[in-house]
């Protein structure tokens, strides 16, 4: 019986009208002047006001997309301009140690020498085991093929072609490198801790103001360099100011980036850094638009394969298998930053976890140690050459080949 009329049409309906939602009225037109940003920077002061100024920018663009057409187009556009033209980048740095420190600075490295010279000891006696073995199994006036030699190739002052080796002489660039590195940087003035933590939210916020106006725009070879070079020279910045002791209230995180305690006491190790990773490689043989881009990629390098960068530990090391998992050196930094501030360190791992806020208290006490954690994080996302890792050059269908940076 409750079936018997399926088949007949339904005369009486109730009429489907959709919901549109709540009336959302559109905002008024707010100007934009770009002109805002200077057209060079001298002073560190006149970089603080065009990072804001460049912040405030870029939030209007996003926040005006009902008014404003392309704009993410011209966020791009004016964060490019911004890192390539106006902002400098960094200069390289010496180790600027005292003696004492650099010794005590050192001592990890020595002992992690001593350590290998044990084992090549232990591998030479154990080869000399080896062939005293094999002496007794050989007959007499037997030799092997191996040891059948021409004496022209063994002495290693000897060529190919029997003629002596020239060594290369790199002092007159070792003395270039230190005169650039001896330079004047307006980064390197005292800072303060209210002034540190500002410059790295507001590098954070360019940062992902470019990121989303990075997957916006059509993918191209020329716009590829700009996707790797640009957070290249956030990531130099920040790296730069983070590399500061603050001269009110010093930060424990910054601190051990140099390798030192809160009060300036060295530690046994140098500290730690980013990693260039595959940026040279990929960065080497790209196609750049401006002759500003292949100014600043030639920048960036200098900056991080310093004097004052090399011996560093490399932390977020995710571009050797892009995949986010805490490296060993991020470990080690971590606990020893919780060593100072008496911070349980079990899973030194969670404390840099969003998700979780219970145990992400490094994130929440040192709001700039975020921010640098995310600066390198986009750097090294842009560095993968895997075109599904990013929506604007995914399409339907097909697997899709990697990215040749180097063809």
């Amino acid at each position: 019986a409750l079936v018997q009329f399926r088949d007949s049409l339904a005369w009486e309906v109730n009429p489907n009208t959709p919901d549109p939602g709540q009336k959302v009225d559109l905002q008024k037109y707010v100007p934009i002047d770009m002109l805002q940003i200077p057209k060079c920077c001298l002073t560190r002061n006149d970089c603080v006001i065009a990072l804001r100024h460049a912040n405030r920018l870029c939030d209007l663009l996003d926040d005006q997309d009902h008014c404003i057409k392309n704009n993410k187009m011209m966020i791009a556009s004016l964060l490019e301009h911004l890192f390539t033209h106006v902002v400098p980048v960094p200069k390289p740095r010496n180790v600027c140690l005292k003696d004492s420190d650099l010794h005590r600075a050192k001592r990890r490295q020595r002992r992690a020498l001593q350590k290998e010279a044990e084992k090549d000891k232990i591998e030479a006696e154990r080869e000399l085991k080896r062939e005293a073995k094999n002496n007794k199994k050989k007959p007499d006036g037997f030799i092997f093929e191996d040891e059948e030699k021409d004496p022209v190739y063994t002495d290693p002052n000897i060529d190919f072609f029997g003629s002596e080796k020239l060594e290369p002489d790199f002092q007159s660039g070792l003395a270039f490198e230190a005169e650039l590195n001896a330079e004047n940087c307006l980064w390197d003035q005292p800072i303060t801790y209210e002034l540190q933590v500002e410059l790295m939210i507001c590098l954070r916020r360019l940062s992902e103001h470019f990121a989303a106006a990075a997957f916006s725009v059509q993918q191209s070879r020329s716009w590829d360099a700009v996707c790797i070079l640009v957070p290249g020279v956030i990531c130099a910045i920040g790296d730069s100011i983070m590399r500061r002791r603050a001269i009110d209230v010093p930060s424990e995180v910054c601190s051990h980036l140099m390798g030192q305690t809160r009060d300036g006491k060295q530690l046994g190790h140098m500290g730690f850094g980013l990693s260039v990773g595959t940026f040279a490689t990929q960065s080497e043989t790209i196609e750049v638009h401006t002759p500003e881009l292949a100014i600043a990629r030639t920048r960036v390098l200098d900056y991080f394969l310093s004097p004052q960068q090399r011996p560093l530990a490399k932390l977020m090391t995710w571009e050797n298998e892009y995949t986010l998992k805490p490296g060993r050196q991020l470990i080690k930094y971590i606990r020893t930053v919780a060593r100072e501030i008496a911070m349980p360190a079990m899973k030194p791992h969670a404390k840099l976890l969003d998700a979780q806020p219970m145990s992400s208290s490094l994130l929440k006490a040192y709001p700039e140690f975020h921010c640098y954690r995310d600066i390198a994080f986009w750097w090294k996302y842009f560095l993968n050459p895997d075109r599904e890792a990013f929506p604007n050059s995914v399409e339907s269908g097909g697997d899709l080949p990697p990215i040749h940076r180097l063809s």
